[in-house]
């Protein structure tokens, strides 16, 4: 029996030598054996190996990693040591901000201990440079339309994070009106808030200081010292913070965490509010109406624009609430309807145990064809025809560990939604009436892109938002669904043969030279909507898009200006002035070649008579000292516009340097 025994021993020693030759254990069954060795078994030593394992092995994987750091600060709390506990509660919350199931979990044992780690950092630091950039850009696309109506630009930032915690900042910029070099005690702008820094677009601190104003209570003026002179003509773009922080606090029943934008920016001016919250905070009450709204890198960025008079105290009640329970649909309808469907699953486990799989039930018109999880990475799934439901049963890539979440999606087709009018044969309708099982509160998010050709009828809601994306009608609505309620969404749409009528033909036309007259006023944000309305009516006119690439361009909006003037040149490959617009945006990117290339076949296309473009070429080639080729083009330019001086000078110059 001993021997028996002994044999059983050395052979599960065996086994247990070449588990780990044949395959390594994944970094989740070490976590789950650390939680086991933790809490059921209570060997304390144990798990902490398991732990230090796991940060070993998969310490760049950082939803694990801090996983294994939270529960090594929860080993050491067990054993006494509170200060090693907090050295480690404090990683997961320095180190994993993203992480933030977890980074509460270790926000809460701090505070028990008396520690406070609130996220450090001023707004540019939290939001990170994505985000930063496209609030620049909007911001940078305001300032143009405020340029047009010959007003000051002005903004604020407001960021509220996961804790809501508030902070505030904004963006401006500096232009040298005079004739003289600006180089010390420059006054930038006045301010209400005297704890706070400015930065320069590469996040370098400038050298600034803060005085009060000797004839207004509570304001002050802010002077800069530049490093380099900023010569006359020259902008300067700039970002500043405040220092301080708001908690706010939720008083109301609802879990609402109030507070206002404000601003009395004291002359006329065209004002701006950007609010950005974690992606899916719900922005329950607001006193104005947002212009615009976006989403980036998991956060929901608001604006609010607004032209303020002289001495007008701008002020935007606004109300937060924590991201709901959360479903999304993103479909596309095709012409023999037809939806072809993506929508996200959001699944917390507050069990005490891992969850490894979950299973689901959809009507049989419902064909999920694949699961993704948040990394992209394909989920295996099995399902089963019962009736008229599927079944479906899904078994997760890594466990869903204790109080954490996982978002899934899934994507298919949906046939029968999308019903043909009674007696019609282009008019097509679709009506659902949603209710969510989730047992609590759901925010349910639907996207629907109608086909292409589509003239829109009627929604139900009435109010449901519409856009345009490449060329298609977008339907759009977002409801906060109570429990045991429901979300109706209905829309009906007619089929044309994709072919503009007469009337829309005409429509086009008008609107298009509109569009060039504001153009020719410099009005260029309103030149900009005549053009896009006659891109609507007629997608075939290339002449609209043509202006709308131009209208955006000298707006600096030049990747907008670059998809329109492609979808012209789609449409006519010979239209010169699109692509002459084409190679001054590739030239601005320092893409020389590409901008030489789109010249030259802006030239060819106008037989020679493309003037700015033959500018361009004749710039490139007297920069390169290729003084043939800049003599060749201009003389093409001498050619079209006899009289010009430039060319003329410019012919002079290059045929002298060619003998050198």
């Amino acid at each position: 029996m001993e021997s028996f025994k002994n044999t059983i021993i050395i052979l599960l020693l065996a086994v247990g030598l070449l588990v780990p030759i044949a395959q390594a254990k994944s970094p989740s069954l070490l976590l789950q054996e650390g939680l086991y060795a933790e809490e059921t078994e209570g060997n304390l030593e144990k798990a902490i190996s398991l732990y230090e394992e796991v940060l070993e092995q998969y310490k760049d994987v950082e939803r694990l990693a801090a996983r294994a750091t939270y529960q090594l600060g929860m080993c050491y709390l067990k054993k006494g040591d509170k200060e090693k506990a907090a050295e480690y509660f404090d990683e997961v919350v320095s180190y994993y901000p993203e992480q933030t199931t977890v980074v509460k979990k270790a926000q809460i044992q701090l505070d028990k201990m008396g520690i406070s780690k609130v996220k450090q950092g001023n707004i540019f630091e939290i939001l990170g440079g994505v985000v930063n950039s496209y609030i620049g850009s909007k911001y940078g696309e305001i300032c143009a339309e405020a340029g047009t109506k010959k007003l000051y630009s002005n903004s604020h930032i407001y960021v509220v994070d996961s804790d809501f915690v508030l902070r505030s900042g904004g963006m401006g910029y500096v232009y040298n009106w005079t004739q003289e070099p600006i180089t010390k005690h420059y006054r930038v702008s006045g301010t209400s808030y005297p704890n706070q820094k400015l930065y320069s677009m590469y996040g370098d601190e400038m050298d600034i200081e803060i005085v009060p104003d000797k004839n207004r209570k509570n304001f002050y003026n802010i002077y800069w010292n530049p490093e380099q002179p900023l010569q006359p003509g020259e902008f300067f773009n700039y970002g500043w913070a405040s220092d301080s922080t708001k908690q706010l606090s939720s008083r109301s029943a609802g879990g609402k965490y109030s507070f206002i934008m404000q601003n009395n920016f004291g002359d006329h001016c065209y004002e701006t509010f950007f609010l950005a919250v974690p992606q899916g905070t719900v922005l329950s009450d607001k006193s104005e109406e947002y212009t615009g709204k976006g989403t980036v890198n998991n956060w929901d960025i608001y604006w609010w624009k607004k032209i303020v008079q002289q001495d007008e105290n701008h002020i935007i009640k606004l109300s937060l609430q924590k991201p709901p329970y959360t479903q999304q649909l993103y479909a596309e309808i095709t012409k023999d309807g037809v939806l072809n469907f993506k929508t996200s699953v959001t699944l917390k486990n507050d069990s005490d145990t891992a969850i490894t799989t979950t299973s689901f039930i959809n009507s049989d018109f419902v064909n999920v064809t694949a699961m993704y999880d948040d990394q992209n990475r394909p989920i295996e799934f099995t399902s089963k025809h019962q009736g008229n439901i599927y079944r479906y049963n899904v078994t997760f890539n890594e466990p869903v560990l204790p109080g954490e979440t996982i978002v899934y999606s899934h994507e298919g087709t949906m046939k029968g939604l999308v019903k043909q009018v009674p007696n019609s044969k282009d008019t097509f309708w679709y009506h659902m009436v949603h209710s969510p099982a989730a047992g609590q509160p759901t925010l349910r998010i639907e996207t629907f892109l109608l086909p292409k050709g589509a003239e829109l009828i009627s929604t139900t809601p009435s109010d449901m938002k519409q856009d345009i994306k490449n060329g298609r009608i977008e339907l759009h609505q977002e409801k906060l669904i109570p429990v045991g309620g429901n979300i109706v969404t209905q829309f009906q749409y007619k089929l044309s043969d994709g072919k503009p009528s007469k009337k829309d033909k005409m429509a086009a036309e008008n609107l298009t030279s509109q569009g060039w007259k504001l153009w020719g006023q410099r009005k260029l944000a309103e030149a900009e909507e005549k053009f896009k309305q006659a891109t609507e009516k007629d997608p075939t006119n290339d002449n609209a898009y043509q202006g709308l690439g131009w209208a955006q361009l000298n707006q600096g909006k030049k990747l907008n200006a670059r998809d329109s003037f492609e979808k012209c040149i789609k449409l006519n490959p010979k239209n010169s002035a699109a692509l002459n617009g084409l190679g001054w945006i590739a030239h601005g990117q320092s893409n020389i070649d590409d901008a030489v290339e789109w010249w030259e076949k802006a030239v060819k296309a106008s037989n020679g008579t493309a003037t700015a473009s033959l500018s361009g070429l004749t710039q490139v080639y007297m920069n390169k000292q290729e003084y043939d080729k800049a003599i060749k083009y201009y003389r093409m330019w001498l050619k079209a516009e006899p009289n010009n001086k430039q060319a003329k000078e410019g012919l002079e110059k290059a045929r002298e340097l060619s003998k050198n």
